[in-house]
């Protein structure tokens, strides 16, 4: 049958609007409210680094679409400690429709990406990317890293991919643009959990659970579901 999905009431959304707020307010604390740190972008056209204070914008990535999810991996080290080496990030067609043939549409990828922020240096055209792997994902949403996972929203059919981070670096170990028919096998694990019309937006994950925001061309829907039932109900 199908997993398990638990729909958040409005207490459970209110408290985590109230621990964002929180976070905000903690953020200020110091008397910036325009923080000086950079902000890593995705978007429709580009990737790369903002620094809201000086409005520089360093790309990192551009020119394939649009991007989702950003899945940090490494530390940069020296003066960008605790900001990412190298970075996942979906590559998807611009808006081709949720109603594409999943078939024929053309192929989503994982890039792997050079992260390190260089506000010193004005970058306009982006670096050569480290790797791209296709991934079986259409009109793909958002992708969300925890431990040594990828999850990947499949907006056209409704699914959640669950990647093995391992097995995507194995991929990208060599460089390079694999083909688009050359998905990587047995590395990821299609959990059935919603349709195309749910139009899976967001995902955020943590051990057991993960959380995914649908908007159905209505009201949205946050809905909480426990990955290893998922993945075990979807087999």
């Amino acid at each position: 049958g199908a997993p398990v999905t638990t729909a958040l009431d409005m207490s459970q959304t209110q408290a985590l609007t109230r621990a964002a707020a929180v976070g905000s307010a903690q953020a200020r604390a110091g008397g910036d409210v325009v923080p000086s740190a950079p902000f890593l972008i995705a978007s429709h056209g580009l990737l790369g680094w903002y620094w809201p204070v000086s409005g520089k914008l360093s790309v990192l990535h551009s020119g394939q679409g649009i991007y989702y999810g950003i899945v940090p991996e490494g530390d940069a080290g020296g003066d960008n400690a605790h900001m990412p080496k190298s970075l996942w990030v979906v590559s998807r067609p611009h808006n081709v429709g949720s109603n594409a043939d999943a078939k024929t549409a053309r192929r989503n990828f994982l890039l792997k990406v050079d992260a390190s922020p260089t506000e010193d240096v004005h970058v306009s055209e982006g670096r050569e990317e480290l790797a791209a792997v296709p991934i079986a994902s259409v009109f793909t949403h958002d992708a969300y890293g925890y431990a040594n996972e990828v999850l990947v929203a499949d907006t056209a059919r409704g699914d959640v991919l669950r990647y093995a981070l391992d097995a995507l670096d194995g991929a990208a170990s060599g460089g390079g643009r694999l083909p688009e028919d050359d998905e990587v096998k047995d590395a990821h694990v299609a959990m059935h959990l919603f349709t195309r019309k749910d139009h899976i937006n967001t995902l955020l994950a943590g051990d057991s659970h993960a959380l995914a925001l649908l908007h159905s061309g209505g009201p949205s829907r946050a809905v909480l579901f426990d990955k290893e039932c998922a993945a075990q109900a979807s087999a």
